[in-house]
């Protein structure tokens, strides 16, 4: 008798466990795809900024490194959540 309560209570830990892992996997795959739809979509638009050859006030870019044929132009939205660095040949 002893073993069969342990044993249940044993079983209920394991399913609260597999429950709150499950809604952890659901919680991080949403965060993931709302991170990688905004890195695209600050891409995107960082794509077109430089098409269109202007500065946009969405974006702003500063000189990361710079060589004698090179730059690296760090390109950041306002908040600096999304950043990405640029390569321009001189």
């Amino acid at each position: 008798m002893i073993a069969v309560v342990i044993m249940g209570m044993a079983y209920i830990v394991i399913l609260q466990n597999f429950s709150l892992s499950s809604r952890n996997i659901s919680k991080v795959e949403s965060h993931r795809n709302h991170l990688l739809r905004n890195t695209l979509e600050f891409e995107q638009r960082s794509f077109a900024s430089r098409l269109a050859n202007e500065e946009t006030s969405e974006m702003t870019e500063s000189i990361f490194m710079e060589g004698s044929s090179y730059q690296l132009i760090l390109v950041s939205d306002e908040s600096e959540s999304f950043m990405s660095l640029r390569l321009k040949k001189l």
